[in-house]
């Protein structure tokens, strides 16, 4: 019988395997002398991690037992204290699990039911009509193409201060107008791609409790407003430009937990926003694009194979989003686009291009509360041979 970890680490080590290498012999057999130790020298999870075992090994360990004919069913009565102890600890984090787990299944049934109810709502649009193709340039190499960013709506967080008054009404002005002026700009430069880029926070959301008491809508009606809004923007984009894409990133305004440390990425409404713009705009010939990196960030490459990283922000250090986008990618991001910081940018960071886009929203009443003022704009930017147009779309 051993009397120390030391010990067991010398038997076990004598084995001459790796982590994860011993059989299911020599597992048991670790385990039988490791449960001889004395109270204050044992540590299944210590042990665990030293043989590589996957998996709860003290419960594989009884089970060998039970099997062997070495232990029988436990109760109170034949129980020491510490097997008493741990037994309880057991029955207890199964009910936490089982628990857990109903509430999982009622939270799905009602996010089925919600998205049922949002489906009911959505008419598509008729068959947009095909967009002339722009004009030829004079250069067989010459190119346009655009990247709208569109980010930070923020809808049901009404705002009436010195600096800014928003409410739906104004939503759909300050929306038409990026769509009117986004359209010159492309006709301008002969555009024939247009890459929209819903970079999130279309809707204030429920992620701090003060927020329940600005709103004017409530959560279904905000995301339905912000599909009815995007719907339309990317309908009259469509109709005018000859391609137009669609991709998206999860925000934090979006999120289905209000609580940061809980929240999962996945779980956001953004997410849900996307799948009715589809079927709003199945009749077009909109193109809708799956992040290929995670779903709070993706890349695409333009036409002259510059890469573009795209993300909501609210993830990002805009001192190290260049470096640390290049530790994910094991690629040079040549163009960066963000949102989130409620005040349009550009920055330079060894050659990589960040580009900050504005809030639609403009400076609502928190911002203004702690003095951080930034005017509703929004960025449009066109790569156009080697240069590079960058639009600031007022809307204040």
């Amino acid at each position: 019988m051993m009397k120390t970890k030391e010990e067991l680490k010398n038997f076990i080590d004598a084995l001459n395997k790796k982590p994860g290498e011993y059989t299911q012999e020599e597992l048991y057999q670790i385990g039988l002398e490791h449960k001889s130790l004395p109270q204050n020298q044992k540590s299944w999870k210590d042990l665990t991690q030293y043989v590589g075992y996957k998996g709860d090994y003290r419960q594989f360990i009884i089970s060998e037992q039970r099997k062997n004919g070495l232990l029988s069913v436990k109760t109170p009565e034949n129980l020491g204290t510490e097997d008493y102890e741990d037994t309880y600890k057991e029955r207890v984090r199964i009910r936490e699990i089982l628990n857990e787990y109903n509430g999982h299944l009622r939270k799905e049934a009602k996010l089925e039911s919600f998205l049922d109810a949002l489906k009911e709502k959505i008419h598509p649009f008729a068959k947009s009509p095909t967009p002339k193709s722009p004009a030829k340039s004079a250069s067989a190499s010459s190119f346009a193409e655009a990247v709208l960013p569109f980010a930070d709506l923020h809808l049901g967080n009404d705002t009436n201060n010195y600096r800014n008054k928003f409410d739906i009404t104004v939503a759909k002005k300050r929306a038409q107008k990026i769509v009117e002026d986004t359209i010159e700009f492309c006709k301008i430069n002969k555009v024939d791609t247009l890459h929209f880029l819903n970079l999130g926070d279309l809707i204030s959301g429920f992620i701090h409790e003060t927020l329940r008491y600005s709103q004017k809508l409530n959560i279904a009606e905000q995301l339905m407003s912000a599909v009815t809004i995007v719907a339309e923007m990317l309908y009259q984009l469509n109709s005018k430009i000859k391609t137009v894409t669609y991709r998206s990133v999860t925000d934090n305004h979006s999120r289905m937990n209000a609580n940061l440390s809980q929240n999962i990425d996945s779980e956001n409404l953004n997410l849900i926003l996307t799948e009715m713009l589809k079927l709003k705009l199945q009749n077009t010939d909109i193109i809708f694009l799956e992040n290929n990196i995670d779903a709070s960030i993706g890349k695409f490459h333009l036409k002259n194979g510059k890469c573009v990283v795209f993300a909501h922000g609210d993830k990002e250090k805009k001192a190290s989003v260049v470096q640390d986008t290049m530790g994910l990618l094991r690629e040079f991001p040549d163009y960066i686009f963000l949102a989130h910081y409620h005040n349009a940018a550009e920055h330079t960071f060894q050659g990589a291009k960040v580009f900050i886009t504005g809030p639609v929203c403009g400076t609502d009443n928190y911002a203004f509360s702690h003095r951080l003022f930034g005017d509703a704009e929004q960025k449009l930017i066109i790569f156009k041979d080697d240069n590079i147009l960058n639009i600031s779309i007022m809307l204040q």
